[in-house]
């Protein structure tokens, strides 16, 4: 089964931001509209919502990143509902995605009459795309609501529908196969594996990663210059399996988003990201060991290596430990090593993790946590990862996770 995996998250709104919004909205009085002029402004847009079920009083709080002198900046900012009633005028300096809170609010007096508790209901929301013009929400909640007047919003409506078919495709695979594996669920992995209605659905499920991505491919020869199709180039480039697909995508790009801010920027990640794809030599690096000694990717030339990041405070990471050591005492003696990259920032709990889990290969950490050199020259934003190099550190596998490590191993270790 699939393994979760810990990825930096920083949610847009907590329940404690959404109070402090909230009660600055509160503060505001009856302005229903934020203008806010610190930004470099390019696109001036409105929006203007209608919603039929709010009931309490409530605000809207519009949560986005902006770029500004090529760095995103956050921008939170909240409106009051009146009546139903909400507007929102901004500038930005590409369309940029959005999501849109209603939060609604209640006093409820207890049994001191001067006293009052302040309490938010969590919110529903809606994402859609800020750009030029009129943009205009209507609905009876902002989740069910309809979006019009952005063009990008159009196109990212375009392509779920585009979608819709091959979702509904997925849906029903995935409902298939885990009756299969709960039918088969006594049986060992590799046995599993071996069934013949394994293969077939593994087929299956690889002619649906290909139907995806000719979705992807069909919306790119339409619309070249859309910034949903610079969103998918951002969302593939994050992953190092669909790095290759990302820099294919990229290369279709129209001129007009290439050129933009966020263009540029996504140029420099999928070069990047290309240097670290299937069949490029790995970037070398050096950084000091549990032992306090420095140790460098290079000195490991003439060896497959696995490229390990991983982390003491990441659950999936140290579930898969015992499944990495098992292929290493199998493989260890047949030219075969693991460097652990650490994102710990606490040395006490690294080498705790290494000696509480057993793991007798190398490790390393400059204990910068996310800010690792190594995990920022590899692009890591997401643990665990691996890459496996083969004697010459040429890149022949990324992400082997499970009983995929074995049989990759077995397969090169001949």
């Amino acid at each position: 089964m699939m393994k979760v995996i810990c990825y930096v998250l920083a949610s847009l709104l907590t329940p404690l931001l959404l109070r402090a919004q909230v009660v600055a909205a509160r503060s505001a009085g009856a302005s229903q509209v934020v203008q806010n002029q610190s930004l470099n402004h390019t696109i001036s847009f409105v929006v203007n919502g209608s919603i039929d079920d709010v009931g309490l009083p409530a605000s809207v709080v519009f949560a986005y990143k902006t770029l500004k002198n090529g760095k995103y900046t956050e921008v939170s900012d909240t409106v009051v509902v009146v009546k139903g009633k909400f507007r929102y005028a901004n500038n930005v300096t590409e369309p940029v995605s959005c999501v849109a809170y209603l939060i609604k609010q209640t006093d409820e007096e207890d049994l001191e009459p001067k006293t009052s508790e302040f309490s938010v209901l969590w919110p529903d929301g809606a994402k859609f795309y800020l750009d030029k013009g009129e943009i205009n929400i209507k609905g009876k909640t902002m989740a069910t609501s309809v979006i019009s007047g952005s063009a990008t919003q159009q196109e990212a409506e375009l392509l779920k529908k585009l979608f819709d078919p091959y979702e509904a495709k997925n849906k029903a695979f995935e409902r298939t196969f885990k009756e299969h594996a709960d039918a088969e669920s006594a049986l060992s992995d590799e046995a599993f594996e071996q069934l013949p209605r394994t293969m077939a659905l593994r087929k299956q499920s690889n002619a649906l990663y290909l139907e995806k991505y000719q979705i992807y491919r069909d919306f790119f020869k339409s619309y070249p210059n859309s910034y949903v199709a610079l969103a998918l180039v951002r969302m593939h480039i994050s992953r190092p399996s669909s790095s290759a697909f990302a820099l294919e995508l990229y290369n279709n790009l129209g001129d007009r988003v290439k050129n933009s801010v966020e263009g540029k920027r996504l140029k420099k990640m999928v070069d990047q990201r290309s240097a670290i794809s299937l069949g490029q030599i790995a970037p070398d690096f050096s950084q000091t060991d549990q032992n306090g000694k420095s140790f460098s990717l290079s000195s490991l030339r003439g060896k497959y290596v696995l490229v390990d990041f991983w982390a003491s405070w990441c659950g999936p990471c140290r579930e898969e430990n015992p499944i990495v050591k098992r292929a290493y005492e199998q493989f260890h003696t047949r030219n075969f090593e693991i460097v652990g990259i650490s994102l710990d920032n606490k040395k006490e709990a690294w080498l705790g993790a290494i000696e509480k889990d057993g793991l007798p290969w190398i490790h390393v950490s400059d204990l910068r946590g996310w800010e690792n050199q190594i995990a920022v020259k590899y692009q890591v934003k997401a643990v665990p990862q691996n890459w496996l190099l083969d004697p010459s550190g040429k890149i022949i596998a990324v992400n082997l996770r499970g009983k995929d490590l074995a049989t990759k191993l077995a397969e090169v270790l001949k």
